[in-house]
C-alpha cells in the first residue's frame, strides 16, 4: 500500500511539475502576452471595485441567518421600523464631584431649552433644500414623541360644531368648563377659545423631572394648561361632596355634558348620549387630577432650595420614598405633589429607574444620605428612518417617503446635535461653558447613534506616517534580501522587486472587485482581507525570487534557469493558492453572512494572488533576466553597461517546448546569509536530539497553556471605551458611560393575529418579568402607566378600560333612570346591555370583574375606542394590519386589528461581559415561558444584537474552522498523496489559531469581531509557509533528518522574508495614539507574524525529522547515519553544447562554494544557496 502511494504521489507530483515547466518554457518565450493577459485580468478586477458594497453591521453579520435575534429582528423592523435612534447629554463636573448644584442644574436646563424646546427661538435648526426652497427643520422633525388624541386638538372658534366635527371634545370641555368655574371662583385662570395641543414634548428623561424646571421644553399650549391644572388641582383637593365648591363644579359637569349631547345629536354623532358620558367622564377624571400637566409645575423650583445639599436631600427623598410602597404610582406622584404630602420625580414614580439609568456615581455617606451625585444622563429617543409613524409625517409635511433619503436627513440633524453639543464639550468661548463664562466647570458629553460610526471610522484610521514608515521599511528590506548592488546596479533587482510589491497591492486590492462583481457584499473589515492578501502575495514573490537564486545555474542562460524556477517555485504556490482556495471555498458552507464574506474574498484573494504572480510577476521576473544578460542597469534598462550583445539560450535557439534540456544545476553561486544561516547554524541546531525534544516538549506544554487561556481566561465582547480614540468626545463619553452605568433599555415585543385571546398570556408575561432580577421591576400597571413609565402598550389595558367604561356606563343609565322625560340613551344603541332591571336599580351596570380579561367579542371595539382617547399616545408602539388585506395600516383605521405590540423595559447590573450574557439567557428564559405559536413574545434591543451574538460565536468559529480545515486537508492528500502531510498541516493550522487565540490574554484583546477576523485570517500564513516546507521536504531524496536540514535551507528564506515583511509593515503602528489600533491590529498581527513563523520553522521541521512524508525514490528513511545521498540529474545530451553565460544573479555579497556534478534522476539534493 506503502508502495502505491509513493507512485501515485511520484505520478501526481512530477504530472504537476511538467505542466509549469511546459507553462515556464512559453512564459520565457512570450512574456509580453502572458502579462498583457494578467493586466486585463487586473483591470477586469477593478472594474468591480464600484460595484462593491459594505455592510456596516457589527452584529448581525456574525449571526446565523436563521439565527433567533435575525428573526426577532425582522419581526421587529416589520412592525416598528429600526429601533429608536438615542441621543445622549450626560453633565458632569471637571473635579469629579457632586453635579446636582444650582449651577449644575441651571446647565441642564440650558442645554435642553437649545435640543428639545421647539418653540424657543434658541432651539437648534438645520436648514435643507426640499423641492426648491429651504426649510429650517428643528428638534419637532425628528425627535420620537406621544401621538395625542385628538380629543385635545385645537378648534376653529369662530365655527360653534367645530369641536365635535373634530372630535376635540377634551380641549373644547377645558375651555367651557374654566369659563363656568371662573364666573363663581374669578381668581382660576381660563383659557382662549380654540385652545387646543397638537403636539406632545419630545420624549426625555433628565433630573429636572424632580424641578418645575423640568418643562423647559413644553410647548406654549401645554404650558398654559399646566398653569390652570395647578390652580384648579389644588381646589379638587378641598373639596367635599355637597359644599358650594362641589355644586358648582357638579353643575358645570352638568351644563358641558348637555351642551355636548345636543351638538352631537344635531350633527347627527351617533350614541351622542354615551360619548357625552365618557368625555364627562375623562374631563372630570383625567382632565384635573391627571392630564392638567405632567406636574412640573407642581414641583418646587430649583431656586426654592438655598443650599445644593438641600438640591439633593430633595432628590432623593424624591427617588427613594416612592419606592417604599410598592403600589406607589404616578398618580400618587401628582396628587400627592399638590399638596405637599409627598416628594416624587415625574418619569421615575415608584421606580429605580431613575437612579439607575440617569444618575452615575453616587456620593453616599455611611448613613445612606446622599453626599452628591457625578454625573447625570439626559436621554432623547429619535425616529428611526424607516419608523411608520415618522415615515407618514415626513411625506404629510414635507412630501418626503424616500428611505435613502430620509436616513440622510437623520444622520445630518444628529450632526447638527453634535455640532451644538461639541462646542460645550470643548468649552468654547461663548458657548456659555467656557473659561470664566456662567458655567464654567460643568462638562458635557455627548452621544448620538451616528458617533458610533464616527467612532469606527476614526479609530480605524492611523497616522499616516507610520504607515509610511512601515511601508517603507518593508520595501527596504526586499531590495536589500532580494538585490545585489554591486556590478553597477546591473543584479539589483529593484524593477523586479517593486513590480512584485505592486502585484501584491493590486491582488490585495482586486480582489474586493472579485466580490463586487459577484455582488457580495463586504464587512468593514476588508482592510484586515486586504493586508494578509497583500502579504500573502508578497510570500509567493518571494518563493519565485528565491527559487530562481536557489535553481540558478551559471553555466546556462539565465532564461533557461527560469523553466526550472518556475516548475519548482510556482508549482510550489500553486500547492499553495488551490490548497487555500478550497479550504475557504469550504468555509462558505457555514451559514454566516460574515464567515462567507471573509471566505470568500480571501478565496479571490488567493486565486488572484496567483494569476498575477503567474501573469505578471513571473513575466518581469523573465524581462529582469533578460536586462541582466544583455548588461542593461537596473534603474535604467536602456542603457548597456558593456555594449555586448544579449546571448541566445537554449530554449530561445531550439524554440522547442518539448524538448528535454538539462535540469538545472548548482553551479557555481553565492550563499545569502538567511540560506547560510540556516543551514549552517539554525538547521543543525534545532534538529540536534536534544533540542528537538525540548521543542516538542515546549509546543505541547504551549498548546496546553494556549488552549487553557483561550477556553478559559480570554474574555468575549467589546466595549465602547476600547474603540473609541483618546481625545475624541466618544472617548470622553464612553469611560463615564462604563464607570458610572450599569443599564440599557429594550422592547418586549408580543406578536398575535388573536390578542383578544391572549390576554391572560400578555397579563402573565409581565408578572414573570417583574421577578426577573436582571429587569428593573415597575409597580403594577395603571389606567395611566402610558405616562408613568413608558409602557405605551397593552399593559393593562384591559383593566383600564373597564375600569373606564363601567363608570362611564353607570354614569348614562343612571341619567336615564333619573330623568324618564329625557332619557340620554336607548337601551338598545347601549354600548352595554344591562341583563335585568335590577342590575340598573343597583347600579351595577354592565357587571364586569376588572380582574378578569375582557370578553373577546368586546375586545376590538373597546381598543378603538381606547385608541380615539388616551390610547393614542401607544400608537407608536402598536402595529395593526387589515385582516382582509394582510397589510400594515394605522390602528385607528376602524378595520384594522392589532398584531403587534413593544413595551419598554430596563435591564440592570450589566456591569461586565458575563453579566450581559447571563442577562440576556435570564430574561429570554422569562419572555419564552409566556410564548407560543400563537402568541410570539421576544426581548429586543441593542444588547441583544451587540452581545447576543458571543452566545454562539466561539461555536460558529469552531465550525468555521473545521470546514476550512477540511477544504484544506483534501487538496493536499491530492496532491501529495500523503495521509501523513494532511495530518501535519491541520496541525500546523490548529496549533497557529489556538497560539494567536491564546494571546489575545496576553495582549490584553478580548475576543470579538475585530480579532475574530484576523484571528480566521492567521490561518493563510500559517498554512502557506507550512505547505511550502511540506512540499519541498517531500521532493528531496535522503534520510529524514537530512531532508528536513535541506528544507529549511531552500525554505528559510522565503518564509522569513515574508513574516519579517509583515512584522516591520504593521510594527510602526504600535507607536500611534489610537490604542485600537495598537491592540486590534498592530499586536494582533505581530503574534500572527511569530506564530507563522515559528511553527513551520521550528516546530515543522523537528516533526518531519521524526515522522515526515516518505520520499519519492526510497532513500534512507529512518536512520541518521547516511553521510552521502545519490544526486540526481537528468542526463544531458552530448551532441548539446554547453553555453558559456557569465552572468550571476547574486543575493548578498558571500562566498563562492561549489558543488558536485548530478548523476541519477531526480531533484538535486545538494546544498541550495538562497
Amino acid at each position: 500500500m506503502a508502495y502505491l502511494l509513493l507512485k501515485a504521489r511520484k505520478k501526481i507530483y512530477d504530472g504537476t511539475a511538467a505542466i509549469f515547466r511546459l507553462y515556464g518554457k512559453t512564459v520565457t518565450i512570450h512574456p509580453g502576452i502572458y502579462c498583457f493577459v494578467g493586466i486585463l485580468l487586473t483591470i477586469l478586477a477593478f472594474v468591480g471595485i464600484p460595484l462593491v458594497k459594505v455592510d456596516p453591521s457589527l452584529d448581525i453579520i456574525w449571526m446565523e441567518q436563521d439565527s433567533r435575534f435575525i428573526k426577532e429582528q425582522n419581526t421587529y423592523v416589520e412592525h416598528f421600523g429600526n429601533l429608536p435612534r438615542l441621543g445622549v447629554s450626560v453633565f458632569s463636573n471637571v473635579t469629579g464631584e457632586n453635579i446636582i448644584t444650582h449651577k449644575g442644574l441651571e446647565s441642564i436646563k440650558e442645554v435642553l431649552k437649545h435640543l428639545y424646546a421647539f418653540d424657543s427661538p434658541d432651539v437648534i435648526k438645520m436648514d435643507k433644500m426640499i423641492d426648491g426652497k429651504i426649510v429650517s427643520m428643528t428638534p419637532d422633525d425628528f425627535c420620537e414623541r406621544p401621538l395625542l388624541p385628538k380629543i385635545f386638538n385645537p378648534t376653529d372658534p369662530t365655527d360653534p360644531y367645530s369641536y365635535v366635527r373634530k372630535g376635540a371634545y377634551q380641549s373644547y370641555g377645558y375651555v367651557e368648563m374654566l369659563k363656568c368655574v371662573n364666573k363663581v371662583y374669578s381668581w382660576i385662570p381660563t383659557l382662549p377659545d380654540g385652545w387646543g395641543i397638537e403636539k406632545a414634548p419630545c420624549m426625555r428623561v433628565s433630573v429636572l423631572d424632580c424641578f418645575k424646571e423640568g418643562g423647559v421644553d413644553y410647548p406654549e399650549d401645554l404650558k398654559a394648561l399646566e398653569e390652570v391644572g395647578y390652580e384648579v388641582g389644588i381646589i379638587i383637593q378641598q373639596l367635599t361632596p355637597g359644599s358650594q365648591r362641589s355644586n358648582t363644579f357638579n353643575d358645570c359637569y352638568d351644563q358641558i355634558e348637555n351642551k355636548m349631547r345636543t351638538d352631537m345629536e344635531v350633527l347627527s354623532v351617533p350614541n351622542a348620549a354615551y360619548r357625552s358620558a365618557k368625555e364627562r367622564y375623562f374631563l372630570q377624571t383625567f382632565t384635573w387630577q391627571i392630564f392638567t400637566a405632567f406636574g412640573y409645575t407642581w414641583r418646587p423650583s430649583i431656586y426654592d432650595f438655598k443650599t445644593d445639599e438641600e438640591l439633593v436631600n430633595h432628590v432623593q427623598q424624591s427617588i427613594e420614598a416612592p419606592l417604599k410602597d410598592e403600589n406607589y404610582g404616578i398618580e400618587n406622584c401628582l396628587l400627592q405633589s399638590v399638596t405637599g404630602v409627598a416628594r416624587c420625580c415625574m418619569i421615575w414614580a415608584g421606580s429605580d429607574v431613575g437612579q439607575e439609568l440617569y444618575m452615575g456615581g453616587k456620593i453616599v455617606e455611611s448613613d445612606g444620605i446622599w453626599e452628591g451625585i457625578k454625573s447625570v444622563r439626559n436621554p432623547v429617543v429619535g425616529q428611526p428612518h424607516n419608523g411608520p409613524i415618522w415615515m407618514k409625517y415626513m411625506k404629510q409635511k414635507y412630501g418626503i417617503d424616500d428611505p435613502v433619503e430620509l436616513e440622510q436627513l437623520v444622520l445630518d440633524w444628529e450632526n447638527t446635535t453634535i455640532d451644538y453639543l461639541l462646542s460645550l464639550h470643548h468649552r468654547k468661548n461663548g458657548s456659555g461653558f467656557g473659561d470664566g463664562e456662567k458655567f464654567d466647570g460643568v462638562k458635557v458629553d455627548l452621544h448620538t447613534d451616528r458617533s458610533t460610526d464616527d467612532m469606527a471610522t476614526d479609530s480605524g484610521s492611523p497616522e499616516m506616517y507610520l504607515l509610511i514608515l512601515g511601508g517603507g521599511l518593508m520595501i527596504l528590506y526586499a531590495l536589500v534580501v532580494m538585490g545585489s548592488f554591486s556590478n553597477k546596479c546591473i543584479n539589483s533587482n529593484i524593477l523586479t522587486i517593486l513590480i512584485g510589491l505592486v502585484v501584491s497591492g493590486l491582488t490585495a486590492i482586486g480582489s474586493t472587485g472579485i466580490l463586487g462583481f459577484m455582488g457580495i457584499p463586504t464587512m468593514f473589515l476588508t482592510t484586515y482581507v486586504q493586508l494578509i492578501g497583500f502579504i500573502l502575495s508578497i510570500g509567493n514573490v518571494y518563493i519565485l525570487m528565491f527559487t530562481f537564486n536557489c535553481k540558478l545555474d551559471t553555466d546556462k542562460p539565465v532564461e533557461d534557469n527560469m523553466v526550472a524556477t518556475i516548475e519548482h517555485g510556482g508549482h510550489a504556490t500553486f500547492v499553495i493558492s488551490a490548497t487555500l482556495l478550497c479550504g475557504f471555498v469550504c468555509g462558505v458552507y457555514v451559514p454566516i453572512p460574515g464567515f462567507r464574506s471573509v471566505c470568500i474574498h480571501m478565496a479571490a484573494t488567493c486565486l488572484l494572488a496567483f494569476v498575477l504572480n503567474m501573469f505578471i510577476f513571473v513575466p518581469a521576473m523573465v524581462w529582469n533576466c533578460k536586462r541582466t544578460q544583455d548588461n542593461r542597469m537596473d534603474c535604467i534598462p536602456i542603457k548597456r553597461q558593456d555594449g555586448k550583445p544579449p546571448k541566445k539560450s537554449f530554449l530561445t535557439e531550439t524554440k522547442d517546448l518539448f524538448r528535454e534540456y538539462p535540469t538545472i544545476r548548482h553551479s557555481t553561486t553565492k550563499q545569502s546569509l538567511l540560506s547560510k544561516f540556516a543551514s549552517s547554524i539554525y538547521g543543525p541546531i534545532i534538529l540536534n536530539k536534544v533540542v528537538r525534544i525540548i521543542i516538542l516538549a515546549f509546543f505541547i506544554i504551549f498548546f496546553g497553556g494556549t488552549a487553557y487561556v483561550t477556553l478559559e481566561l480570554t474574555e468575549d465582547g467589546l466595549m465602547m471605551s476600547d474603540v473609541a480614540k483618546p481625545g475624541t468626545y466618544q472617548s470622553s463619553f464612553a469611560k463615564i458611560n462604563e464607570e458610572q452605568y450599569e443599564m440599557f433599555s429594550s422592547y418586549i415585543v408580543t406578536q398575535s393575529k388573536k390578542y383578544a385571546s391572549h390576554q391572560n398570556q400578555n397579563i402573565d408575561l409581565y408578572t414573570s418579568l417583574a421577578k426577573n432580577n436582571w429587569v428593573v421591576e415597575y409597580p403594577p400597571p395603571k389606567a395611566w402607566d402610558w405616562l408613568a413609565d413608558g409602557q405605551t402598550t397593552l399593559s393593562g389595558f384591559s383593566n383600564i378600560s373597564q375600569d373606564i367604561e363601567n363608570k362611564i356606563t353607570k354614569a348614562a343609565f343612571a341619567r336615564k333612570r333619573n330623568s324618564a322625560d329625557n332619557p340620554y340613551i336607548d337601551d338598545s344603541k347601549a354600548l352595554f346591555q344591562p341583563d335585568t332591571t335590577f342590575d340598573i336599580e343597583t347600579e351595577f351596570l354592565p357587571i364586569i370583574d376588572p380582574g378578569k380579561p375582557l370578553r373577546p367579542s368586546e375586545f376590538r371595539w373597546r381598543m378603538h375606542d381606547w385608541l380615539e382617547n388616551l390610547g393614542s399616545l401607544s400608537l407608536p408602539s402598536l402595529s395593526c394590519k387589515n385582516p382582509s388585506t394582510d397589510m400594515l395600516v394605522d390602528c385607528q383605521d376602524p378595520n384594522s386589528e392589532l398584531v403587534a405590540t413593544r413595551t419598554s423595559i430596563y435591564m440592570k447590573n450589566l456591569t461586565n461581559h458575563n453579566n450581559i450574557l447571563d442577562a440576556i439567557n435570564a430574561v429570554r428564559d422569562s419572555v419564552d415561558d409566556s410564548s407560543s405559536s400563537s402568541f410570539e413574545t421576544f426581548v429586543y434591543g441593542f444588547i441583544f444584537g451587540f452581545w447576543g451574538l458571543y452566545l454562539n460565536l466561539r461555536q460558529n468559529l469552531g465550525l468555521l474552522c473545521g470546514c476550512i480545515l477540511v477544504g484544506i486537508v483534501i487538496p493536499i492528500t491530492i496532491f501529495h498523496c500523503s495521509l501523513n502531510a494532511a495530518f501535519l498541516i491541520a496541525l500546523c493550522m490548529i496549533l497557529g489559531l489556538f497560539q494567536v487565540f491564546g494571546s489575545f490574554w496576553v495582549l490584553g484583546v478580548n475576543f470579538n469581531v475585530f480579532s475574530l477576523v484576523p484571528l480566521i485570517l492567521s490561518v493563510v500564513l500559517v498554512v502557506q509557509h507550512s505547505i511550502y516546507v511540506i512540499h519541498s521536504f517531500i521532493g528531496l531524496v535522503n534520510d529524514r533528518k537530512k531532508r528536513a536540514k535541506k528544507t529549511l535551507s531552500e525554505t528559510f528564506p522565503a518564509i522569513f522574508s515574508s513574516v519579517f515583511s509583515l512584522f516591520i509593515l504593521i510594527l510602526p503602528l504600535a507607536f500611534t495614539e489610537v490604542p485600537f489600533i495598537r491592540s486590534y491590529v498592530c499586536f494582533i498581527f505581530l503574534s500572527i507574524s511569530l506564530t507563522s513563523c515559528i511553527i513551520p520553522l521550528l516546530l515543522l521541521p523537528c516533526i518531519l525529522s521524526l515522522m515526515g512524508p516518505r520520499n519519492f525514490d526510497s532513500g534512507c528513511e529512518e536512520g541518521e547515519e547516511s553521510e552521502s545521498e545519490p544526486p540526481a540529474y537528468i542526463p544531458v545530451s552530448p551532441s548539446e553544447p554547453q553555453k558559456e553565460n557569465t552572468y550571476m544573479l547574486t543575493m548578498n555579497n558571500e562566498q563562492e562554494y561549489d558543488v558536485p556534478a548530478p548523476v541519477g534522476n531526480g531533484r538535486t539534493t545538494t546544498t541550495s544557496p538562497v
